[in-house]
């Protein structure tokens, strides 16, 4: 559990001068928010990176990418096949953002 809060405050603190959403210099933040999901999905902890997209989209106004998707997509697998999520996750990215899925997304 101390691992998770020293994690969460370096991103609380990784933000705290990010830009406005649809900024030039949104690219370390995205960067940041790939790292933290590509973690999840690697410890199956599909609800720790279904609440950080939620996050990087919400809080912070980031657009995430293919990577981000696929990644989120993989921490479901991981965490006990939870498909429901992955398959809203599939139909998220093609619809709200315009993504289509490749290789890493299956």
């Amino acid at each position: 559990h101390g691992l998770r809060v020293q994690r969460r405050a370096w991103l609380d603190g990784a933000f705290a001068g990010a830009p406005a959403a649809g900024g030039e210099e949104q690219g370390p933040y995205v960067a940041t928010y790939t790292t933290e999901i590509i973690a999840c999905a690697q410890r199956g902890d599909w609800k720790g990176a279904l609440r950080l997209l939620e996050e990087m989209q919400m809080k912070h106004g980031l657009a995430p990418n293919a990577i981000i998707y696929s990644a989120a997509i993989a921490a479901c697998a991981n965490g006990g096949g939870k498909w429901k999520p992955a398959l809203a996750l599939l139909e998220e990215m093609q619809e709200k953002h315009g993504i289509a899925p490749d290789e890493r997304s299956y």
